[in-house]
């Protein structure tokens, strides 16, 4: 007899079919998520290690040995990007009733260097000046309000608290340690960081003489990666057989002396293949070495300046004078915003600027030279160059009428420098 088949009660791959041979045609097979079987994960084994490098010495006193030397280990590859110092200060001062750093506990530090061996990679004169701007600049009142104390910043009267045997925590600044991982094994000799005390006067606040700065128990806090070790090793041996070329931003202070006319003219002398910016403030020069002065480094007044425009490569820039004055210094303290990059072209702030506009105007004023093309986006470098030596940048300022004397203009230039680990283990630098 024939067989019967039953076709309801056979599947698909019985009779020889497939979905495309059904009213379900072109439908998609979807398998729960709970009854798949899931890829075990396979990575790169890694992981972090804190560590604390000490300083060369235990103490060090800004009336004696002043230079505080680190020396980075060179055995692996280590993640500086946020590293911070801590140590413990007392400050002195004969016949004083108050003796105070500034605020901000990096106020204490005049030169932040990095040496590889006798070659200098980085070097930030007046690091105080500079550390306590960018922070002013980028940094939230809450955000200050919240680290406090063990970063140096307070009223005057906590200050006062704070100078005797006092524990600090403070974030490094560098444009070396704060872009990229390093490879300090590739390294032939030793790297080191080199932190200068400030001349007391100059950073510590008091009506007694003679201030002294004393700290101890110096710490680098970074982190060490281990990796696997085929990695590393291939790391080591890409780089001993190609070498390494690292770009970082840095900065460089120019201080020029004004005069007292309501138009001048001010050169600044840098050299770098691309310029990134310049920040320009005015200072009063004899309070610098005031310490009865309060609050020097958190002090810039605007001193009438209505507009200003900047010379480079014989290209003025921007096409017409910046105007710094009308509406509170509306235009200028845009670019503010716009260097900050909180600044949106739709005109909304996702985040209120540090500064407001209104003490913008008053004692927190700074003019941005911007030359960043889009600061979002990292793979465009914009065109000024002062490599040549004919290039030398110019400003031209004017003010609504003659300036009082003993004013100067500080200019930091921000710019691209290269650390350059070779196939030998050598370090050079190029801008």
């Amino acid at each position: 007899m024939p067989v019967r088949r039953d076709f309801k009660k056979m599947s698909l791959q019985q009779v020889g079919a497939t979905l495309t041979n059904t009213d379900f045609s072109g439908s998609t097979v979807l398998v729960p998520d709970s009854i798949k079987f899931k890829t075990i994960k396979s990575a790169l084994a890694a992981r972090r290690v804190p560590i604390k490098i000490r300083s060369e010495q235990q103490s060090y006193a800004s009336n004696n040995n002043r230079l505080i030397k680190i020396i980075m280990p060179n055995n692996t590859l280590y993640d500086t990007r946020s590293g911070f110092i801590t140590f413990n200060l007392n400050v002195t001062a004969t016949g004083a009733s108050y003796v105070r750093i500034a605020d901000g506990v990096f106020s204490i530090f005049q030169r932040m260097r990095l040496m590889a061996d006798a070659t200098e990679v980085e070097d930030i004169q007046d690091y105080n000046r500079l550390y306590s701007i960018l922070w002013e600049l980028t940094n939230p009142t809450l955000v200050t309000s919240n680290i406090g104390k063990r970063m140096g910043f307070g009223t005057q009267v906590q200050r006062n608290a704070m100078s005797t045997n006092f524990d600090y925590i403070m974030p490094l600044y560098s444009g070396v340690f704060n872009t990229e991982l390093l490879p300090l094994e590739n390294i032939k000799a030793a790297l080191f960081l080199e932190l200068y005390l400030e001349d007391p006067t100059k950073c510590i606040e008091t009506d007694g003489t003679n201030p002294i700065i004393s700290i101890t128990n110096i710490n680098f806090h970074i982190e060490r990666l281990e990796l696997d070790i085929n990695y590393t090793s291939y790391i080591k041996s890409e780089i001993n057989s190609k070498g390494l070329d690292l770009g970082f931003h840095t900065w460089n202070r120019f201080v020029s002396t004004l005069s007292t006319a309501p138009r001048q003219d001010i050169q600044i002398n840098h050299r770098s293949s691309s310029v990134n910016g310049i920040l320009n403030f005015f200072v009063t020069s004899a309070d610098i070495n005031n310490p009865l002065i309060n609050d020097k480094f958190l002090n810039w007044p605007q001193m009438g300046l209505q507009q200003v425009q900047i010379m480079v490569n014989q290209t003025l820039f921007p096409d017409e004078p910046i105007d710094t004055f009308t509406a509170e210094a509306a235009e200028a303290y845009q670019g503010y915003c716009r260097w900050i990059r909180r600044w949106k072209l739709n005109g909304l702030l996702e985040i209120a600027p540090p500064i407001s506009q209104q003490v913008f105007f008053v004692n927190r004023f700074v003019q941005i030279d911007d030359f960043e093309p889009y600061p979002e986006l990292d793979d465009v470098i914009n065109p000024f160059t002062t490599l040549n030596n004919y290039a030398t940048m110019l400003k031209r300022l004017y003010f609504a009428a003659p300036i009082a004397s003993g004013i100067q203009l500080d200019s930091w230039v921000e710019y691209f420098q290269r650390m350059i680990i070779q196939a030998n283990g050598k370090v050079t630098v190029a801008r």
